[in-house]
C-alpha cells in the first residue's frame, strides 16, 4: 500500500498519542471522503458520512493489526456508513429526496448504483480493495501493479476476478438484468471532492479527549464523553453494526428443556420455563431440521437455501397464505396469519422481497412475497390488530415482525402505514412488566420491536424501555438463552456476566444429531454466533455439530409435519436457522470475547 496511510498508522501504533491520532485521521480523511462521495454523490452528505467513519475509526483503531487491514477497514466502513446514511435519510424524507446540487455524472439508475455499492461492500477484503482502488480512487493499473509488486498482466487478472465475483453476487440477489450496466456504474465515479472543513468538532474532541493507553486503546471519561456530545452539535452517530440485506434485529426466543450439562448447570435454566413462567414449552414441540449449513460466504449461500425457497413458493395458497389451519408454535396456537408470517420471514431472510425479480421453476419470488403481504393486510383490522383463529397475541407479534421486516428492507411507502399499525397494536398488548406473558410470544414480540426500531417506525419510548428492562432482569436471574439474545440485540451489552454463563451452558449441550429440535438449534446458534462472533472459538466448535444435525433431516428442501401448517412452520424455522450465519451482522462487530 502507499505511504499516505501506512506512515501515520505505523507511527501511531509505535507511539500512541493524541497528536498522532489526529495526524492519522487527517491522512485517512481524503480516502474516506472519496468513497463516501461515490455512494452519496453530494459533497455535503459525503462530508457528514466521512465524519461518522472517522468517529468509528477512533473506536476500532486498536483492533486493527496492521496497515493493510487498516486500509481494508476504511474501504468497508466507508461504503457501509455512506449507504446506511443514505438509506436513513431517504426513509425519513420518504419521497422528498434532497434537492441539493448533484454531480453531473450520470448513472444508469440510482437504485442500481446503490445495489452495486452494497454488493461491493460485501466482497472479501482483497477483491473489494482492487475495485475500490481502480474505479473509485481512480488509480491506474500500472500504479496498482507497482504497489502490489506484480506485473500489470497479473493485476489485470486479479481485477477481472474481483469484478466477476461482484457480478456473481449481484446476479444471486436478483440484479442479473442490470449486469450489463455495472461497468457504467463503476466508470461513472466522481472526482474527489474538495477537502474543505477539515476534521469535524466531534472527531477532534474525541481524538483529543481520549486518554491513550497501552496497545492503542482509547478510553473516555464521563466528562470527555459529555464534551464530545456537546461539540458534536446533534450529529447523528453511525451505529456499530451493519447489515447485509437488512439492519440487525433482535432474536429473543425460547427453547425446550435439555439435559443437565457436565458443568453442573441445567440447560433448562436457560429457557423461559426456568425464569418463573408456569407454561414451559413441551420438549418435542415443533421438532424440525434444517437444510445443509452454508459452507460459503454469505453472498453465495443462496444455492443451499434454494430448495426450501422453491418448495415454499410451490406450497403457497391461492389467497397468498400458507398452511391449512391452526397449528402449534411452542405451546401456543398459531393461526394462518402467523404461519404465513413465518414463511414470509424465511423468504425475507434469504434476501427476497416484494420487489424481487428472481424466478425459480416458474415461481416468481417478488409475486410470492407480494401475495403473502396482501393476505396479511386482509387479515388486519383498521387498528392494525390481526384476526385469527390462533393465539391473537402470537399472530400479532409474528405479523408485526414480518411486515416491519418487509418495510425495513425496502422503505416502500405502501408498507409503512400497515407496519406502523401492526406494531402499535402489538404494543397495546404488552404487559406491565414489559413482556407479553408467554415466552414464545415475548420472543417474537421483542424481535418485532427491534425490527421496528431499525426500520425507524415510531415506538413509545417507555414501552420499549420496559422490554429492555425485562430482558435484562431475566438475564440477571441466571443463565437464560432467550434473554441472552434479547440483551445483546436490544441493550447492545456484551459485559453482563449472564452472557458468559449462558454461553457455557449452551455450548455444553450440542444439538441431538439424530433428532434435532430446530428451535433449540436456531436459538443456541444465533446466541453463540452473536456473542462469540464468526471467528470465535466457541462458535467454531459449535457449528460442526449444528451442521451435522441439520443435514440429517432435510427432505428435498422440506421438513414434513403432521399437517400442512405444521410442515410450513417446520420448514420456515429450518430455513431461518440456516440463515443465522448471514441474516445478521454480528452486533458487536469485531469486539469479541477474549477466546477469539
Amino acid at each position: 500500500m502507499d505511504d499516505t496511510l501506512r506512515i501515520p498508522f505505523d507511527a501511531w501504533k509505535a507511539r500512541p498519542s493524541s497528536a498522532g491520532l489526529v495526524a492519522l485521521l487527517e491522512a485517512a480523511r481524503p480516502l474516506v471522503l472519496v468513497l463516501c462521495h461515490q455512494v452519496l454523490r453530494h459533497p455535503h452528505d459525503a462530508e457528514d458520512a466521512a465524519q461518522l467513519v472517522l468517529l468509528e475509526l477512533i473506536d476500532k483503531l486498536d483492533e486493527i493489526k496492521d496497515a493493510t487491514h487498516y486500509r481494508h477497514w476504511i474501504h468497508r466502513a466507508s461504503l457501509h456508513v455512506a449507504l446506511n446514511l443514505k438509506r436513513s435519510r431517504n426513509r425519513r424524507k420518504e419521497h422528498e429526496r434532497q434537492k441539493a446540487e448533484r454531480s453531473a455524472a450520470a448513472l444508469p439508475s440510482e437504485s442500481l448504483a446503490d445495489g452495486v455499492y452494497d454488493h461491493l461492500a460485501r466482497l472479501d477484503a482483497e477483491s473489494r480493495a482492487l475495485i475500490v482502488s481502480r474505479y473509485l480512487e481512480r488509480r491506474s493499473v500500472q500504479d496498482l501493479a507497482a504497489s502490489s509488486g506484480c506485473s500489470t498482466v497479473t493485476l489485470w487478472k486479479r481485477l477481472e476476478k474481483a469484478r466477476e465475483e461482484l457480478l456473481q453476487s449481484l446476479a444471486r440477489s436478483g440484479l442479473a438484468m442490470a449486469l450489463p450496466d455495472v461497468d457504467a456504474v463503476l466508470d461513472s465515479s466522481l472526482p474527489a471532492p474538495a477537502l474543505g472543513g477539515g476534521l469535524g468538532k466531534a472527531v477532534l474532541a474525541k481524538a483529543s479527549a481520549g486518554s491513550v493507553l497501552a496497545a492503542g486503546t482509547v478510553k473516555f471519561s464521563g466528562l470527555a464523553a459529555a464534551l464530545l456530545l456537546s461539540l458534536a452539535g446533534g450529529a447523528v452517530l453511525a451505529t456499530a453494526s451493519w447489515r447485509s440485506r437488512q439492519e440487525p434485529r433482535i432474536e429473543l426466543a425460547q427453547e425446550p428443556a435439555r439435559p443437565s450439562t457436565s458443568a453442573g448447570a441445567s440447560v433448562a435454566a436457560v429457557h423461559p420455563a426456568a425464569t418463573g413462567h408456569q407454561d414451559p414449552i413441551p420438549a418435542n414441540a415443533n421438532e424440525v431440521a434444517a437444510a445443509p449449513f452454508p459452507e460459503a460466504p454469505p453472498q453465495s449461500t443462496g444455492t443451499s437455501l434454494l430448495p426450501a425457497i422453491v418448495r415454499l413458493m410451490k406450497s403457497q395458497n391461492e389467497d397468498g397464505s400458507w398452511g391449512d389451519g391452526v397449528t402449534l408454535l411452542g405451546d401456543r396456537a398459531l393461526g394462518r396469519p402467523g404461519v404465513t408470517s413465518l414463511a414470509l420471514l424465511s423468504f425475507l431472510g434469504a434476501g427476497y422481497c416484494q420487489l424481487s425479480k428472481d424466478v425459480y421453476e416458474g415461481k416468481d419470488t417478488g409475486v410470492t412475497a407480494r401475495r403473502a403481504l396482501d393476505h396479511l393486510f386482509k387479515s388486519m383490522r383498521e387498528d392494525g390488530s390481526v384476526s385469527t383463529e390462533g393465539d391473537p397475541v402470537l399472530d400479532q407479534a409474528l405479523t408485526a415482525l414480518a411486515v416491519s421486516e418487509a418495510y425495513g428492507m425496502t422503505a416502500s411507502l405502501t408498507l409503512k402505514e400497515p407496519a406502523q399499525k401492526t406494531i402499535q397494536a402489538l404494543l397495546k398488548l404488552q404487559q406491565r412488566d414489559g413482556s407479553w406473558g408467554n415466552p414464545t410470544i415475548t420472543y417474537w414480540a421483542t424481535e418485532a420491536l427491534a425490527s421496528a426500531t431499525c426500520a425507524e417506525l415510531s415506538l413509545d419510548a417507555e414501552q420499549l424501555e420496559r422490554t429492555k428492562n425485562y430482558v435484562r432482569s431475566q438475564l440477571d436471574a441466571g443463565p437464560n438463552l432467550p434473554a441472552m439474545i434479547g440483551h445483546m440485540m436490544l441493550n447492545r451489552d456484551r459485559q453482563h456476566t449472564g452472557l458468559l454463563q449462558t454461553s457455557q451452558a449452551v455450548s455444553a449441550a450440542p444439538p441431538d444429531p439424530g433428532r434435532p429440535d430446530l428451535q433449540y438449534c436456531y436459538l443456541s446458534g444465533l446466541a453463540l454466533f452473536q456473542y462469540d462472533g464468526p471467528e470465535g472459538k466457541v462458535w467454531k466448535q459449535w457449528v460442526e455439530p449444528l451442521r451435522q444435525a441439520v443435514q440429517n433431516s432435510q427432505q428435498d428442501g422440506f421438513w414434513q409435519g403432521t399437517t400442512q401448517s405444521d410442515t410450513i412452520v417446520r420448514s420456515s424455522l429450518a430455513t431461518l436457522s440456516l440463515e443465522i450465519v448471514y441474516r445478521y451482522f454480528n452486533v458487536f462487530a469485531t469486539q469479541q470475547p477474549g477466546n477469539r
